[in-house]
């Protein structure tokens, strides 16, 4: 059974290096981003952090959008506390390796990207489009507008309850995004087909007691069976802050910068 691979890429994360950079502090990021709200969707604004390199005269078609969903504990009204995980690593890999703007919403108190519930340890994603997506949606097409973007290189990544919000995007929009990694999260196994559209790295810890593994390695086992680009690591005895150790690898950037819609 293919699911029995899920145990040797466990061991082989083991020898996956960290190595090669130092991915900026919150400090750095507050400086280095500018603060901004999306107000296009009706509603409520949607607060976000955005980081603009230098564009080199080489990328005439533009240059790759990252979006960036934290996690539930960085939910709020500030507009920095979605800087604390995860976004150093994409910024410094932008300034000094790949041009890219990185997006950083924050989503408010007592909200989710996707309200995700769960039957039996697997995720069921809302049938309908969720208002944050909506926003997303609407703050992706705006960011295209105002920007030099390479629309065939969008790339979303989340963690823990931003692993649900990239889960639900790269499942309600299919094909749309060069590529998707998905971190402590869970995906809905009914929507296996529309996820195997995307080239995806998942992450999660072999302890999660947060987000079991267990519904990770269902959708995994779904898309190996549909010969979808997907790869998945899971971290030895690691419980479900993994965050650190996925955005300061050399290897994931590397890969997921140069990603591109085919």
């Amino acid at each position: 059974m293919r699911l029995s691979w899920l145990r040797v890429l466990a061991v082989l994360a083991v020898f996956v290096a960290a190595s090669g950079f130092r991915p900026y502090g919150t400090n750095d990021l507050a400086t280095l981003t500018v603060p901004a709200a999306y107000t296009g969707s009706g509603g409520a604004p949607l607060s976000y952090r955005l980081f603009v390199p230098a564009i080199p005269d080489t990328a005439t078609n533009g240059v790759p959008l990252i979006l960036f969903l934290h996690g539930s504990g960085e939910c709020g009204t500030n507009n920095t506390a979605q800087l604390l995980h995860g976004v150093g690593g994409l910024v410094w890999w932008s300034r000094h390796r790949e041009p890219a703007i990185v997006v950083a919403p924050q989503s408010p108190p007592m909200t989710a990207w996707s309200p995700v519930f769960f039957n039996r340890l697997q995720a069921r994603m809302p049938i309908a489009t969720p208002p944050m997506i909506q926003k997303l949606d609407g703050l992706l097409k705006d960011l295209c507008d105002r920007y030099p973007v390479d629309t065939n290189r969008l790339l979303v990544t989340g963690i823990s309850l931003g692993g649900y919000g990239t889960w639900d995007l790269v499942c309600r929009y299919p094909g749309r995004f060069a590529a998707a990694i998905p971190v402590c999260g869970a995906g809905d196994p009914l929507r296996a087909e529309a996820a195997a559209k995307t080239p995806l790295w998942i992450f999660h810890g072999e302890r999660d007691g947060s987000v079991p593994n267990k519904m990770d390695r269902a959708m995994v086992g779904l898309l190996w069976e549909l010969d979808a680009p997907v790869r998945y690591m899971e971290y030895p005895d690691s419980g479900h802050g993994i965050w650190g150790r996925v955005y300061s690898d050399d290897a994931v950037m590397k890969w997921f910068f140069n990603q591109r819609r085919k």
